[in-house]
């Protein structure tokens, strides 16, 4: 069996090259005011949804998904800690975040609430 070349380079080439990005065929945007995360002992996982109704007899909500993002162990924390610092910079050039009372409630895992800052 002929040997496959992993087409992802070094991450010394990487850290040191400047991106050229291309959209591929398949590329587009969404919006999204909801996500769900998810995890193995391979990879993780975010679908990203849009609410698009409430019944608060039932307390129920309705969320449309729209897309699923996979990625390693490596590129998930990697994409974690650049989206602390673009929520950081963000806040520092614009302000803070208002959250709303409540919140926590509908951040969790794991069925506890996450703290929001």
């Amino acid at each position: 069996m002929p040997e496959t070349k992993d087409p992802t380079p070094a991450f010394e080439t990487i850290s040191s090259t400047q991106f050229i990005n291309v959209k591929g065929p398949n590329y587009r945007s969404v919006y999204s005011n909801q996500s769900a995360f998810g995890s193995t002992a391979f990879d993780f996982n975010i679908t990203f949804g849009e609410f698009v109704g409430a019944n608060p007899a039932t307390k129920e909500v309705t969320v449309e998904q729209q897309v699923r993002v996979v990625m390693s162990p490596l590129h998930f924390k990697i994409f974690v800690a650049t989206c602390i610092q673009q929520l950081k910079l963000f806040e520092e050039n614009l302000g803070p975040i208002p959250v709303p009372g409540g919140a926590e409630a509908i951040a969790q895992v794991g069925g506890k609430p996450v703290p929001i800052p």
